[in-house]
């Protein structure tokens, strides 16, 4: 029962407060600006970032996830390789050595130009070869048809998967399945079509969809490449195994190189390290000019509440003769200096969320990610609001509280 009173005098001082703020509209309308423009500024750049950094982990999510590995050669023009580079006998060996513990594919990475027989239209594009695997290691959503099979690679057979992207970028305006394109002059028919994930719609742009799969054998033999191939992807069937497969898979393949170590073994798990570290150190950025921005606010805060108490010297007397203690007289200027951050802040998260899309339509369509709503800076600017109001109100607050109530009545 003792807390009633308590929480009663607290409730009429916000009132009292807020009747204030709504008698002097131009100076609460001055000390909302400032937070409202520092706590939007908080939602679009922690958005922003959040939103670059949810495309990169849509990236690596749609090519192969966290348990992918890329073993690629290694070429030091000061010490030159004895061997050709990376050869399919390397993917054999690791594929034997862990059976049970991962996939493997050999792969062949190269810019080919590739154009539509019926309507003439050509682009360059990526083409990779590669083996059945390919699809289980790359995530590859099939929209139609199907992928490359052990038939294609055994009997070397001119087919390709190609994406939707490619196919709207080669005119095709309808099914694309069973046609004929030419892949550096030589025919290739279309036996397969994949897209994008649904959950991934938003990523403009991905240079995974540009690329156009076909059969290791055949790039091998009739595009003449020979055995070299540019990297042996593997994806682990436990994520978990991480740490120790990483050292066996590059002992296995350094045996099988017979000259040393002349290759990487990229890991997508430094890669995600790496840029969640960019992501924190771009938070606090982001972080750091809001809370710039929102000391200033407090600053104006300040002055204007200083401005105020001036002016109402008389009430303060008025409210003293009434029977107000120093402590009303305090939690009244506190109040009304945590009311005016307040209702900046809400009006700060209000224009925020509809900044976060306008924002977004000035990235470029070849950038990835958009800036996205991030529940946590919703609390975060609360707070802020809120601890800036009372830091802002502490000092004009006990200003107030410490007239002499004969000297505020006596004040015209």
């Amino acid at each position: 029962m003792a807390l009633y009173p308590k929480i009663k005098h607290i409730r009429a001082a916000f009132r009292d407060a807020s009747a204030e703020m709504l008698a002097y509209k131009g100076r609460t309308f001055l000390g909302i600006i400032g937070v409202s423009i520092g706590i939007a500024t908080l939602i679009v750049t922690v958005g922003a970032v959040r939103g670059a950094f949810k495309a990169w982990e849509d990236y690596i999510e749609e090519n192969g996830g966290l348990q992918r590995l890329t073993l690629i050669f290694r070429y030091d023009q000061n010490r030159p390789s004895i061997t050709p580079g990376l050869t399919s006998r390397t993917q054999a060996v690791i594929q034997r050595a862990f059976p049970r513990a991962v996939i493997t594919t050999g792969s062949l990475n190269t810019q080919v130009q590739v154009r539509n027989i019926v309507t003439g239209k050509q682009a360059d594009f990526a083409l990779v070869g590669t083996s059945e695997n390919g699809a289980a290691i790359d995530h590859v959503t099939l929209k139609a048809g199907r992928f490359i099979c052990q038939a294609d690679l055994a009997r070397q057979l001119p087919v390709a998967v190609i994406s939707e992207d490619i196919a709207t970028r080669l005119g095709y305006s309808g099914d694309s399945i069973g046609s004929t394109i030419l892949i550096d002059d030589r025919p290739f028919r279309v036996v397969g079509l994949y897209g994008r994930k649904d959950v991934n719609k938003r990523l403009p742009f991905n240079p995974r969809y540009l690329m156009i799969y076909v059969s290791a054998t055949v790039v091998s033999a009739k595009l003449r490449y020979g055995d070299y191939i540019n990297a042996v992807d593997i994806s682990l069937l436990q994520k978990h195994e991480l740490g120790t497969m990483v050292t066996a898979i590059r002992d296995a393949a350094q045996f099988s190189r017979h000259a040393g170590h002349d290759f990487n073994l990229i890991t997508r798990e430094d890669e995600y390290n790496a840029f969640r570290k960019t992501e924190i150190t771009m938070c606090y950025a982001s972080w750091t000019i809001s809370i710039a921005i929102l000391v200033i606010g407090g600053i104006g805060i300040t002055n204007v509440m200083l401005a105020s108490i001036n002016e109402r010297m008389r009430e303060i007397g008025v409210r003293y003769a009434l029977g107000a203690t120093s402590i009303h007289i305090r939690h009244q200027f506190l109040l009304e200096a945590v009311a005016v951050c307040f209702t900046g802040g809400l009006i700060g998260i209000a224009t925020g969320i509809v900044a976060l899309p306008i924002a977004g339509s000035f990235i470029p369509l070849d950038i990835p990610g958009r800036p996205i709503f991030v529940p946590s800076a919703l609390a975060t600017a609360v707070c802020a609001s809120v601890g800036v109001g009372i830091l802002a109100g502490i000092y004009p607050a006990v200003r107030a509280s410490k007239f002499n109530p004969m000297d505020a009545l006596r004040n015209e």
